[in-house]
């Protein structure tokens, strides 16, 4: 393995000092021995999903091989570790060993990025007898990632993908079905064993040794509040959040900015949410595959996230602070290998269970699944979908890079391309006014600068407690 790096960055690591942050992931980004700077240093960041909590779509292969067992059909991590039997951590400890490497991390900075947001299953940390996670064995490898990180001046954005009794029911939670966080017979008694691991995360990752690597916490990954409610998410966010600032204590070097999504009940929902609140961040999962499909003109359906999300994402930025768009996709369909989910048809063709929108019908998702029959004006295309992308989220077209090899994508290539934050430069796409951001905390005030600053500080602005959303 050769270290390139293009962009002025240095690797380091000694063995005798394993915890030395001498690394730079490149030539605009500070070292890890120095500070990050919210509102002055800029994220490029990519996902590693479905490495430590398995996804069919972006997994496939694991899913087809054990795809029965005394589970039924595999169609989450749940099923599939149940299906595996007896030899599930030697099969998952072998995906683990492939799947991410430490090539990965070099290919990463040498392509440009600074972050990687690190998705992680809460059986890393516990599991209940009822559970057939495998308790802790990924855990090595959450130790293997940051070692990585540290190694190539790489920050992380810490993601709990996955919560006891499942956030949203959909099986990137872990258990596909029912919502039992919140709500149900278990729903109080899952959410207390949430605040568990969650409390036990952020004192790992406070330790001086680690709170360099990561300056950014998510603590849940979309939980569903049109299931659930906003009040009660909201509620649960509050008790994290005083729970953490208990441990770390408030102000800038007191542990890390935490990451809140938007539940998927919009981002300007939570405009008024905890204003007293110190150092917190939306989040928002912005996908044009999984709603209404769009048919006709490409040069049209190109245009579509400038649209959706621009202007939602500088109002955010006006108006609450610092906030991420922790994933999206260059998708413009569902037509993706168990991109629904295992068994599930897709919209595009009119197949996906309760669908009524507009299809292109059977067959439809033939042209999508084949790459080698796209043409120069699908490929020019599906680029403007990225670079445009990038500019309503903030983020800039002159970095992408996917981690996607092997199995890393469904056979349709319609792998998740899992971008956290990255600068907008002028002029942009979409056109969107870049935002610059005043380090006490103030409202941002919209001007046209090159220097680009993609997240705001959100400090203690006032000494009221923070209020929750109705309900």
């Amino acid at each position: 393995m050769t270290y390139d790096n293009p962009y002025g960055g240095t690797w380091f690591y000694d063995p005798a000092d394993p915890f030395r942050n001498d690394a730079q992931a490149n030539s605009w980004t500070p070292p890890l021995n120095q500070n990050w700077t919210w509102g002055i240093d800029k994220i490029y960041g990519v996902n590693v999903g479905g490495w430590l909590d398995t996804e069919p779509f972006i997994v496939p292969g694991l899913y087809e091989t054990y795809s029965n067992g005394s589970a039924g059909t595999s169609v989450d991590e749940y099923t599939l570790i149940q299906n595996m039997g007896d030899n599930a951590t030697a099969i998952m400890t072998e995906h683990y060993n492939t799947f991410i490497t430490e090539r990965d991390f070099v290919e990463m900075v040498s392509n440009g990025i600074n972050w990687v947001r690190l998705p992680i299953g809460h059986w890393a940390v516990q599991t209940s007898p009822e559970e057939p996670y495998l308790e802790r064995v990924s855990w090595e490898y959450v130790l293997k990632a940051l070692k990585w990180a540290r190694k190539y001046g790489i920050r992380i954005n810490f993601d709990l993908h996955t919560l006891p009794g499942s956030q949203n029911g959909w099986n990137h939670s872990g258990r596909i079905g029912e919502v039992n966080w919140l709500r149900g017979a278990m729903g109080l008694a899952n959410a207390q064993r949430a605040l568990e691991i969650i409390r036990t995360l952020t004192q790992f990752i406070i330790q001086p040794e680690y709170a360099p690597l990561i300056p950014l916490w998510g603590f849940v990954n979309e939980p569903n509040a049109n299931v659930v409610g906003q009040g009660p998410v909201g509620s649960f966010y509050y008790e994290v959040y005083r729970m953490i600032r208990e441990i770390t204590g408030t102000g800038e070097g007191n542990g890390p900015m935490l990451s809140m999504h938007d539940g998927f009940v919009g981002l300007a929902s939570w405009y008024n949410f905890m204003p007293g609140g110190d150092r917190m961040a939306l989040d928002q999962h912005p996908y044009m595959c999984f709603g209404d499909q769009r048919m006709g003109d490409l040069s049209v359906i190109s245009q579509a996230p400038c649209e959706m999300w621009a202007v939602a994402t500088n109002d955010t930025s006006r108006q609450f602070g610092a906030n991420t768009a922790g994933e999206w996709s260059a998708a413009i369909n569902d037509c993706g290998q168990w991109l629904n989910r295992v068994g599930a048809g897709a919209r595009y063709e009119g197949a996906f269970p309760g669908y009524n929108g507009p299809t292109a019908g059977p067959g439809g998702c033939d042209y999508w699944n084949d790459h080698r029959l796209w043409d120069a004006n699908t490929k020019a295309e599906l680029l403007n979908v990225v670079t445009r992308s990038m500019d309503a989220l903030q983020v800039s077209p002159s970095v992408l890079t996917v981690v996607g090899a092997n199995d890393r994508t469904t056979s349709s290539g319609h792998g998740r391309s899992e971008i956290l934050l990255v600068p907008s430069p002028s002029p942009t796409p979409c056109g969107t006014t870049d935002l610059v951001y005043e380090r006490d905390g103030s409202h941002p005030t919209p001007e046209r600068l090159s220097a680009h600053v993609p997240l705001s500080v959100s400090l203690v602005k006032n000494s009221q407690e923070p209020t929750l959303p109705p309900g």
